[in-house]
């Protein structure tokens, strides 16, 4: 892995760490009124923020076409729900799911392992048709 390859990891790591934390922090606004404001957001505030997520998942992910094509409908679709729900743990686990379920049919078995360890911080894990697909 070159130097260039692990600096754009470690500034996506960084990147999607502070997307995870804003996410978390959204979830649990101090008020009300806050509640209202931070999840109100146009098409277009959704579209940009999905742009801004599949351009650093296709360089740290090298995604193809296709697959940036279909991280972008995935992550739309995923803040567009976010954005229509009421914040709670419950709501927020059920749409991430969702869409974990989603990238898992879209990005291979590595893409998706290094995906899953950056969004959650943890080691990589392999999706349950990849491991199938092993044995």
């Amino acid at each position: 892995m070159s130097t260039s390859a692990i600096s754009r990891f470690v500034a996506g790591l960084l990147l999607i760490s502070g997307f995870v934390v804003s996410s978390a922090a959204a979830s649990e606004p101090s008020n009300p009124v806050e509640s209202a404001s931070l999840t109100q957001l146009s098409a277009a505030e959704i579209s940009g923020r999905a742009m801004h997520l599949t351009a650093y998942f296709t360089q740290v992910l090298d995604l193809k076409a296709g697959q940036k094509r279909a991280v972008y409908r995935a992550t739309v679709q995923r803040l567009a729900h976010l954005n229509q729900l009421k914040r709670t743990p419950e709501n927020d686990e059920n749409v991430n799911r969702e869409y974990f379920s989603e990238l898992s049919q879209v990005l291979t078995a590595g893409q998706y392992s290094a995906f899953t360890w950056m969004w959650t911080g943890m080691q990589p894990v392999l999706p349950a048709s990849a491991l199938s697909q092993r044995q």
